[in-house]
């Protein structure tokens, strides 16, 4: 028996940019945080750490703050047992939410003496304008899907494809399903290297989390052009 994926095309925009100088000195320690959130999530996880120049190593003693909209969000520490949080070197807190377009949040952290914070804005959505497919072969999808970039700033965007689990027998349950990103210039693929994004700029590797920016469409529509192979 042959299932064929129920799929849904998330898109990610970061509305704004910024470059942060770190004058690191001759020595001493710094307060790392980093996380990565999904509004489509209402439990977030925000990873801290400390770093010198021998290495970073987790920072569990760290005085975590959330603030969003002007409003305290409690959070909480989640201990390490080397399953549910393999990132091992960063300590790991959550605080929950629901997140809506344009929330503020802002992040404090603190350790004896040393400090780190950051404000980021939930970015707009998209719009999707429309979406089709064009089944290929038994074994490959082509996907076009148009969107609509978000004006008058610089945008950057995550594409993830999701499927239906074949061994839910409801079809309720989604897993992560590979995507062909090849085609599309916009993804780096397609005629490689006309899109020269900054992102391929900067990690100078295979665009395997499906990154990309408007360079190519700013402000303007834009066609995906994009391939799968369906579960069996």
């Amino acid at each position: 028996m042959k299932t064929i994926p129920i799929i849904i095309l998330v898109v990610f925009a970061w509305a704004c940019s910024s470059t942060e100088y770190i004058d690191w000195g001759n020595e001493g320690e710094r307060i790392v945080v980093s996380g990565q959130w999904c509004d489509k999530d209402t439990t977030h996880r925000l990873y801290v750490s400390i770093v010198d120049k021998t290495g970073i190593r987790r920072l569990d003693e760290a005085q975590v703050s959330v603030t969003i909209n002007g409003e305290s969000v409690p959070s909480v520490f989640i201990p390490y047992d080397g399953r549910t949080q393999p990132e091992w070197r960063s300590s790991c807190f959550s605080f929950d939410r629901v997140f809506s377009s344009d929330d503020e949040t802002t992040i404090h952290v603190r350790y004896n003496d040393l400090s780190a914070s950051a404000v980021i804005h939930c970015p707009t959505k998209p719009d999707i304008v429309s979406y089709d497919t064009l089944h290929i072969s038994e074994q490959r999808i082509l996907v076009n899907l148009k969107l609509r970039d978000l004006p008058s700033v610089k945008n950057y965007y995550r594409m993830t494809l999701y499927s239906n689990d074949p061994s839910d027998g409801d079809g309720k349950k989604l897993r992560p399903t590979n995507l062909d990103i090849s085609l599309d210039p916009a993804l780096g693929g397609g005629s490689q290297g006309e899109a020269n994004t900054a992102l391929m700029d900067f990690t100078g590797q295979p665009n395997s989390f499906a990154l990309f920016d408007d360079t190519l469409f700013q402000d303007k529509e834009y066609t995906l052009h994009l391939a799968y192979e369906p579960e069996k």
